[in-house]
């Protein structure tokens, strides 16, 4: 799954002590009234989780009009990258909660996607129908990573870690020794 994948990635790619810089961030009294541009995560989670339930909703109650799972991908991703996640000004001191709050969506990705699953089989509705549900999800996540990676990447570089990593990683140069005779 995408969303596993996303998780890993993460942990890949934000080692433990981008996250502490993060939080000192957040409780730097200096940073309380600025904001950072991001999306509305939480908003945004709800209604695809009511997106998802409903798809599940209407499959199990309209099992003799069949949609093409082609037009039930295409409405997804529209969905997703219509006005699924709007822009928001956050502020910095919330900025280690916001990341928190994206992995706790990514985990909670996979328990969404098991229950509707769990729903669809239990409705005796089709593989291609159960197997949906997974890709519909996948769309979901590809987006919500492509929106998220920037504005994490920005946090980051707010809070010094990026720097701190270059000039951790920059290797001194040594001067050659020249002797004149």
């Amino acid at each position: 799954m995408v969303a596993t994948t996303a998780l890993r990635e993460f942990t890949e790619k934000y080692p433990p002590v981008a996250i502490s810089y993060l939080e000192a961030m957040s409780g730097d009294l200096s940073l309380q009234m600025h904001t950072f541009p991001a999306i509305s995560l939480t908003e945004g989670a709800s209604k695809f989780t009511e997106y998802m339930t409903g798809y599940a909703e209407y499959k199990r109650e309209n099992t003799d009009q069949e949609l093409s799972n082609d037009k039930l991908l295409e409405h997804t991703h529209n969905y997703v990258r219509g006005d699924l996640f709007e822009e928001v000004k956050l502020p910095y001191s919330s900025a280690a909660t916001f990341v928190s709050d994206y992995l706790s969506h990514l985990v909670d990705l996979e328990k969404l996607t098991e229950v509707t699953q769990g729903n669809l089989i239990e409705a005796d509705m089709s593989a291609e129908s159960v197997g949906l549900v997974v890709e519909m999800v996948d769309d979901y996540v590809t987006y919500l990573v492509e929106s998220m990676v920037p504005v994490i990447d920005k946090l980051l570089l707010a809070s010094g870690y990026t720097s701190a990593k270059r000039l951790a990683e920059a290797q001194p140069r040594k001067k050659k020794q020249e002797y004149y005779l």
